[in-house]
């Protein structure tokens, strides 16, 4: 599962856009998420998932091989 938000240095939007990928994972139930960032990395297990923070420019230099292997709805 993907969410996509430019900017994340505020701590409100970045629980507000945390929360609602860890809402759409514990529907699906999907283990892990991403959220692309413009400059973010990170990763967080929350709730017993795992939360990454991707840059943009990194996921697409990664490529297919790193887009197929992660869930998207």
């Amino acid at each position: 599962m993907i969410q996509v938000c430019s900017d994340l240095s505020d701590p409100q939007t970045k629980e507000r856009e945390r929360n609602g990928l860890l809402a759409g994972m514990k529907h699906f139930k999907i283990q892990e998420g991403t959220i692309v960032t413009a400059d973010t990395f990170g990763e967080e297990k929350i709730e017993g998932r795992r939360v990454r923070y991707v840059p943009l420019w990194r996921l697409l230099l990664e490529g297919n091989k790193k887009l197929h292997k992660m869930n998207f709805m």
